[in-house]
């Protein structure tokens, strides 16, 4: 079964603490719908942001609220703020969040003042043992890690349901593995070490997939003609 961050930090103890998030995030087409079946956990979700104005020599933030139900296993439904500072985006981003649960009526309430918002189907599949590599100075390192969930997000725009989708790969739980060995081992700052993971880990079907943080010119024209269109989040106001 995957691991919904939201649950490990309740139990964790984390809700209403800011905690950093790493991640690594790609673009892909979605080939087959169907080999999404096999996700270990499929969630529903309804998000709307406010992007904060940015500050001189401040990181750029968001707040947004989520109400995410639960389809499978089980079959609940959560609402959530969350305030989102990036740190710093290379191959992967960084950020540093703060997460609180809401209201129903909270989170309707914000959905009428929101500047944008997105209808996503989460389906997040748990990869046990996969291998992990890492980049510094064309030199790589290899490390098996105990998982990773993958998370592959597919966009509803009214009765449309895109092929194109997110996914997103959450690195917290093994980026110990990087401080240790790269940082207190080599001396090298964690964000100048390359991460990279093989998407064919996950058991459905895709293509043209890229790293959304370093797209080449003709992936880059593909992701900007995905916000234009309004496929990954629609505006608001």
């Amino acid at each position: 079964m995957s691991i919904d961050p939201i649950d490990a930090l309740n139990s964790s103890g984390a809700m209403d603490e800011a905690v950093n998030e790493t991640e690594l995030s790609f673009i892909a087409y979605l080939v087959n719908p169907d080999s999404l079946k096999a996700a270990d956990r499929i969630s529903k979700i309804k998000q709307f942001m406010i992007n904060v104005p940015e500050k001189e020599d401040s990181n750029k933030s968001h707040i947004r609220v989520r109400e995410t139900q639960l389809v499978y296993p089980g079959n609940e439904t959560k609402h959530h703020l969350t305030i989102k500072t990036k740190l710093y985006s290379n191959v992967v981003t960084a950020s540093k969040e703060l997460t609180t649960r809401i209201s129903p009526q909270f989170f309707a309430y914000y959905s009428t003042v929101a500047e944008s918002g997105s209808f996503k189907t989460r389906y997040t599949f748990k990869i046990k043992n996969p291998t992990v590599k890492f980049v510094h100075n064309d030199e790589i390192f290899k490390a098996v890690v105990p998982y990773l969930n993958y998370e592959v997000d597919v966009f509803t725009i009214d009765d449309f349901v895109s092929n194109w989708v997110k996914i997103d790969v959450e690195l917290d739980h093994v980026l110990a593995y990087i401080e240790q060995y790269f940082h207190e081992l080599l001396g090298i700052p964690i964000e100048n070490v390359g991460i990279h993971i093989d998407l064919s880990d996950i058991p459905c079907e895709l293509a043209g997939a890229f790293n959304s943080n370093i797209p080449n010119d003709a992936q880059k024209a593909i992701k900007d003609a995905l916000y234009r269109k309004e496929i990954f989040a629609f505006k608001l106001t």
